[in-house]
């Protein structure tokens, strides 16, 4: 199994916004056309929210419990010991939104989001950053 990469994050959080985005509003399908296509496909709500909460378990399993920081990749199967050692601010920004569309798809508690986003944001509290910007350091 390949490294799942920051860009693999990144687009995993869009489907996870795609779902949100799509919500409860009952049956929904959306026609897309590869670059270069001349027909569409259709793609299913079901479909959609599948790939949200198979992202949503990709970054449970990419999520240190003990920080709420997210890794930037892992290697091999979904499991601890093979995350990265370090994250970004992309990638944590990328997990604090995707938690709360996976609050709002129903696949956390408000509960569970809520601590998840309490867990990153005072772990976040701790980590140097530049102090004129604000901004935290890359990895």
């Amino acid at each position: 199994m390949t490294a799942v990469s920051r860009r693999g994050l990144l687009l995993g959080g869009a489907s996870l916004a795609a779902a949100g985005a799509i919500g409860s509003a009952g049956p929904f399908t959306t026609a897309y056309a590869s670059p270069g296509s001349k027909g569409g496909h259709t793609i299913s709500t079901a479909r959609i929210h599948h790939w949200a909460r198979d992202t949503w378990a990709c970054l449970v399993a990419m999520t240190d419990r003990k920080t709420g920081l997210t890794a930037d990749n892992l290697v091999g199967p979904l499991a601890e010991q093979n995350r990265s050692g370090y994250t970004s601010p992309t990638n944590i920004g990328g997990y604090l939104w995707s938690t709360v569309v996976a609050r709002d798809l129903g696949l956390i508690s408000r509960r569970e989001a809520t601590q998840r986003i309490a867990k990153t944001l005072e772990t976040l509290s701790t980590l140097e950053h530049h102090e004129l910007s604000g901004m935290f350091y890359n990895w």
